[in-house]
């Protein structure tokens, strides 16, 4: 017993990793392994405890300009997305998330939320008192190969503007989201995980 005596938020990131493998020997799980740097890790860029940090900084959290904000495999993600989950601060400072439909504006580096009645439900009042929101697209492909994009940023509501792309009778009222930080897992092999948004 003496290998259990450690808490399982002091294992190293390998002797996860090793617990994981052992785990899907044992259930005959098929999984694609992960790529560098696991999604879980990047809450808020702090690794969990006793945990590797990951290294944020220029040429490995790559800087991008807003031009160029999601690589064509990160867009392609995103337009077959049908449902997001949009993260908003409530009146009392805690997080409120509700599903979301969405569009992308690519050349403007932009992420659109239009809604049946966007302007009077609490999400459009919890921006307009705090822009601070973030947005998660996930899906899991088969047999098990998760993927996810974080999408943190500062956001506007737009009463007036009509949305573009969105779902049919999508009447005027949108929330405007421009990134600042984004997180991706298992959309594309070799690509940073982690990046911030410059301009």
């Amino acid at each position: 017993m003496s290998g259990f005596t450690r808490k399982f938020d002091e294992l190293t990131v390998d002797e996860h990793r090793a617990c994981a493998d052992k785990r899907n020997q044992v259930w005959g799980v098929d999984r694609t392994p992960p790529m560098s740097g696991d999604f879980d890790q990047l809450h808020d860029g702090e690794p969990h405890r006793g945990e590797a940090r990951l290294d944020l900084k220029p040429g490995r959290g790559q800087k991008l300009s807003p031009m160029s904000i999601f690589s064509e495999a990160e867009l392609t993600f995103l337009r077959e997305a049908r449902l997001a989950r949009l993260a908003t601060i409530g009146p009392d400072g805690a997080p409120q998330v509700r599903p979301v439909g969405f569009v992308v504006d690519a050349e403007a580096g932009t992420v659109d939320i239009a809604g049946m009645r966007n302007p009077a439900t609490q999400k459009w009042r919890n921006v307009e008192r705090d822009a601070r929101v973030a947005l998660v697209i996930d899906d899991v492909l088969p047999p098990w190969r998760p993927r996810a994009l974080e999408i943190r940023g500062d956001a506007e509501v737009l009463p007036d503007v009509q949305p573009v792309g969105a779902f049919e009778g999508a009447p005027p009222g949108v929330i405007r989201i421009r990134p600042r930080r984004i997180l991706a897992y298992g959309i594309e092999e070799g690509a940073p995980t982690a990046r911030t948004i410059t301009g």
